[in-house]
């Protein structure tokens, strides 16, 4: 019931972000690809996808991105993923948490910045003053995945989380305009 009412008011969300009219009895059901929420393991296959598919830009706010020495390690690949759209021409802009309270955090953020200037990918941290506990990621400056899941093992895989996928341009430029901001406040 929790989940349920959960569900319903995160797709009224998307609805209002995206501008989709809403009905005197409730929500208008938008067009499929507008919007799509990523329940639990959904959020991966479609941020990977997101990102092998990306042809201009991807902007990456996350608060935790753990790496881990599995073979199957999701947050790993998705480094090696955010390499190849680099290597292809794709602008990419990492920013992640740097707690002023919390050094495991910082540690672990800091060895995914490790991994990531690897693949040729530079991260930045925000201001340890500031907490910065977004978990978005915008492609092309058209899509947008906004949510509940960090980038580790267990978010991607055995979680409850929540996200949405929005193609919605507008939202877009304004995440984008809150990365500059982000970016500047360093």
């Amino acid at each position: 019931m929790v989940a349920n009412r959960l569900n319903r008011a995160i797709l009224l969300l998307a609805l209002l972000l995206t501008g989709a009219p809403v009905a005197a009895g409730g929500p208008a059901l938008p067009p499929a690809a507008a919007v799509q929420l990523l329940a639990d393991d959904a959020y991966y296959p479609a941020l990977i996808g997101q990102i092998g598919a990306a042809q201009k830009s991807i902007d990456l706010v996350m608060y935790l991105w753990k790496i881990s020495a599995r073979i199957d390690n999701k947050p790993g690949e998705l480094v090696r993923a955010l390499g190849a759209a680099g290597r292809r021409g794709v602008t990419v802009r990492v920013v992640l948490e740097n707690s002023g309270h919390d050094e495991e955090l910082n540690r672990t953020n800091r060895e995914a910045a490790a991994q990531l200037q690897l693949e040729g990918i530079t991260a930045v941290f925000d201001s340890p003053a500031v907490t910065t506990h977004v978990k978005m990621v915008v492609v092309d400056q058209r899509f947008c995945l906004i949510g509940s899941h960090n980038l580790t093992q267990s978010a991607l895989g055995r979680n409850h989380e929540i996200s949405i996928l929005l193609d919605n341009p507008r939202l877009a430029g304004e995440l984008g305009t809150y990365v500059e901001s982000l970016l500047g406040k360093r």
